[in-house]
């Protein structure tokens, strides 16, 4: 046996060693669980923010309208799908997942919930700027307020996006305050807004389709159905 084959004999059983001792101890190696970067001012002002709204009831909170924009592909490009199948039919069209890349082209929507029912769904085409997003404002926000939160006013939610916090929309907002207060939202905290359950199950239920969309056109006429 050579020099080089030994060291490298000797390498592979010192791994082996390792590895056997980290998985004694309940270690495996894993893919890191992708999440927004959390600073720690970042944290201090989520902390912050529990805080001071620990202590709001049912009815406060009945009265947020939670909102975000979400892009859907037309082929899924991430996790694993599962089919029933036999053996045999393991290529057989209705058990393939078609895959291509960059999910084949994808649609951005804007979208509320509250405790009152869901609001719009509205398709996003292009580069949204905040001149956009003050048209969707008055033209989608305004009038599902009126009609689901009557006489009230509502607390308008949304995640600091740059286009959030421009200076035109801060102005509708000032202009609109009798009808439609504004939520304060801790930066980098998209896993407190409850609006990303409702684009989970919209994720879920566009894969479940069958045939699934197959074009741009079919993908948004989906998810206004779904």
């Amino acid at each position: 046996m050579s020099v080089s084959v030994a060291v490298r004999c000797l390498a592979d059983s010192k791994a082996r060693t390792v590895q056997r001792e980290l998985h004694a101890s309940n270690l495996y190696g894993r893919v890191g669980i992708r999440k927004p970067l959390e600073t720690a001012r970042h944290a201090l002002q989520r902390r912050q923010w529990c805080r001071t709204h620990r202590q709001w009831t049912p009815q406060q909170w009945q009265q947020v309208i939670w909102l975000d924009e979400s892009t859907f592909t037309l082929f899924q490009t991430t996790g694993r799908v599962y089919v029933w199948r036999t053996p045999k039919e393991a290529f057989s069209p209705e058990c393939i997942v078609p895959t291509v890349k960059h999910g084949g082209g994808s649609l951005m929507v804007w979208g509320a919930i509250s405790w009152r029912g869901l609001g719009p769904l509205v398709t996003l085409h292009g580069k949204v700027k905040a001149a956009h997003y003050v048209n969707i404002l008055g033209d989608q926000v305004h009038p599902f307020v009126q009609t689901s939160f009557p006489g009230e006013s509502p607390l308008y939610q949304d995640d600091n996006a740059p286009i959030h916090t421009a200076k035109i929309v801060q102005e509708w907002f000032a202009e609109h305050e009798v009808e439609v207060g504004y939520l304060y939202w801790p930066p980098q905290s998209p896993d407190l807004n409850i609006i990303e359950h409702l684009w989970g199950y919209l994720e879920s239920k566009l894969r479940a389709r069958f045939p699934p969309p197959s074009t741009i056109s079919a993908l948004e006429t989906a998810l206004h159905e779904e």
